[in-house]
């Protein structure tokens, strides 16, 4: 393989990326190739009705903050090289554009990054609308199944990413999200008898 044939190859890797990057989240956002190379565990969101946190958003961030450094860091790597590479070949040339496409793809990350987390503190909380018979149900058999089993019901959502309309939702998750955070849920054999109160007074509203 020649050197203009591996630089190439070189460009069309880089292109399918970039497609790929922008075209599968778009029309195929539930397919196992999105779910498993585009939609990285930092970018999950812990609230509950799958809402982004504050604290996922900040955590989120602070990770692409991270992927900015180092892709910055292999574009000027490639830049290095580039300049010992023998001028006007073909290798200087691919190496040349991965130095111009990892700076540039590094800093537009590093800008989203520092808008993302200096927009962080004001992300709102999303309003859950919908009827208490049809919403209730689920959230306290949700609390119930906590207290009986802990960890083994799921893991605790961040309550303080959402806001009921309906008074009786949103003072039980206002509650909630006071007394535990995503970071510290409930322990079921300190805890238990609390979530089960607050399941009881959403059973009316059930029926």
């Amino acid at each position: 393989m020649g050197e203009w044939s591996v630089a190439a190859l070189g460009y069309s890797i880089l292109l399918a990326l970039v497609v790929a990057s922008y075209a599968l989240p778009r029309y195929l956002p539930d397919s196992e190739w999105t779910q498993m190379y585009l939609r990285p565990r930092f970018a999950r969101r812990s609230g509950p009705y799958l809402t982004e946190s504050r604290r996922d958003r900040f955590r989120r961030g602070i990770q692409t903050l991270g992927v900015s450094v180092i892709v910055c860091g292999g574009g000027v790597g490639s830049g290095v090289l580039a300049e010992r590479a023998a001028p006007n070949s073909a290798l200087q040339f691919t190496l040349l554009a991965y130095m111009f496409i990892g700076v540039i793809l590094g800093v537009t990350l590093a800008v989203a990054a520092l808008g993302s987390l200096l927009l962080t503190p004001f992300l709102p909380a999303r309003t859950v609308r919908g009827e208490v018979a049809a919403l209730a149900p689920p959230l306290a058999a949700f609390l119930e199944e906590y207290a009986a089993s802990g960890r083994d019901a799921g893991e605790w959502p961040d309550f303080s990413a959402v806001r009921y309309e309906a008074p009786l939702l949103e003072e039980v998750r206002s509650e909630l999200a006071a007394a535990y955070a995503c970071s510290r849920p409930p322990v079921p054999e300190l805890h238990a008898a609390h979530l089960r109160a607050l399941a009881d007074r959403l059973r009316p509203a059930t029926t």
